[in-house]
């Protein structure tokens, strides 16, 4: 395995301009971090997509010290395939989601205005231009692109103190959706999530297909709690969901692997497990907190992982990463069809990071990471790595 320090980088500012770059075989594998000369500014980056000119759109929260906004307004960082920056643009929206969606050839976020009306918002990649589609709900934590193209979107109710999840078609017109009761008031947790002063939940929305039916589930909360719900394809609930205690322990990924097998990592107590093949009914209410699974000792405290099921020269794996205790970025692999890791991979950083985002490159099937990192140990800043293929098994 190959385990690269920190070195290259990249200035952006209003003129867009680059300075101090430099490349690690910019081919095939490469690590740029964003940095802006202002101390006032801290950026949360939150998800990554690849554009139709093999470049990477970059979603991140800004938050300055002086703006008179509560939470982080949106920022939009376009680059080449080489990350090469092309353009930046920040947004009047606020409290971006978790990353981009593609569909019909449409790149999307989600975010808010200043009443916390929900909204899409629609990026052209060559000039940074932006459209708006009125989500009709308020506080957007996630939105998810289904196997039909459809657009599915979690959101929060301040007013009657519920989850939200909505499902559109792909001209984002509204289909169906399903409300939540949290039975007690999360505004103050949820706004801490959003405008980036408490604790990060990890709200994520996800698909489960088998054979005769399909739908999805989602980290919300719920009844009092942070579950996993599930849900019907009209995204109806099943009656089914994981809890665990309250919102301070968690599934923190989720993968369906086939039929009721699932893999997954959770928190509980402050420490970090993984299972790899668990059989969950979708119609019933569980917990695995007696389950210790394989913990994974080598992670933070209540660690971020983000979960994806890619392929390498026709085998399908599933990835799942997380930021260690000693600087590093761990992406553990699995086969589908097994239960036991097959290889586990390190990055190693100078400075304190967390893992914000992971997908592959649709041209040469390498890993591309988004990370939040604390440039010199101030300053708060996205960062790519880009990870070679021939790296994984």
């Amino acid at each position: 395995m190959k385990n690269y320090i920190l070195f290259a980088f990249a200035l952006f500012s209003a003129m867009a301009c680059e300075i101090n770059q430099k490349d690690i075989h910019p081919e095939s594998s490469f690590i740029k971090i964003y940095n802006n000369p202002s101390e006032q500014l801290a950026y949360y980056p939150t998800g990554i997509i690849q554009t139709d000119d093999r470049g990477f759109l970059i979603l991140s929260g800004l938050k300055n010290d002086s703006s008179l906004f509560e939470y982080p307004s949106a920022v939009i960082i376009k680059t080449s395939e080489t990350g090469e920056l092309d353009w930046t643009t920040e947004t009047q929206y606020l409290a971006p989601a978790n990353g981009f969606i593609e569909i019909n050839g449409q790149y999307m976020f989600a975010a808010m205005d200043g009443q916390n009306n929900g909204y899409i918002l629609q990026v052209n990649p060559t000039t940074g231009d932006i459209s708006r589609a009125d989500l009709n709900l308020t506080m957007p934590l996630a939105i998810f692109k289904d196997s039909k193209e459809q657009l599915v979107v979690l959101g929060y109710d301040f007013v009657s103190r519920s989850s939200t999840l909505s499902l559109f078609n792909s001209s984002l017109k509204y289909l169906s959706g399903s409300a939540l009761t949290v039975n007690s008031d999360m505004m103050p947790q949820i706004q801490a999530h959003m405008n980036k002063t408490g604790t990060e939940f990890p709200f994520f929305i996800g698909e489960w297909i088998n054979a005769s039916e399909s739908g999805y589930y989602a980290n919300c909360m719920a009844n009092y709690t942070l579950r996993t719900v599930f849900f019907n394809n009209n995204a109806s609930p099943t009656g089914g969901d994981i809890y665990s205690f309250q919102a301070r322990d968690a599934i923190s990924s989720l993968v369906h692997k086939e039929g009721t097998s699932f893999a997954f990592t959770r928190y509980y107590g402050g420490h970090n497990y993984i299972a790899s093949d668990m059989n969950i009914n979708i119609n019933a209410s569980q917990n695995f907190n007696d389950f210790t699974q394989h913990q994974l000792y080598d992670l933070v405290p209540n660690a971020k992982v983000v979960a994806r099921k890619v392929v390498f020269d026709g085998s399908e794996s599933m990835l799942f990463a997380g930021t260690t205790n000693s600087n590093s970025v761990a992406i553990y692999q699995y086969d589908t069809t097994g239960v036991e890791p097959i290889f586990t991979y390190y990055t190693d950083f100078a400075d304190k990071i967390e893992i914000s985002d992971m997908m592959q490159d649709g041209n040469d099937e390498g890993i591309v990471l988004l990370v939040k990192l604390y440039f010199t140990g101030r300053y708060l800043r996205p960062a790519v790595i880009k990870i070679e293929k021939e790296n994984f098994i």
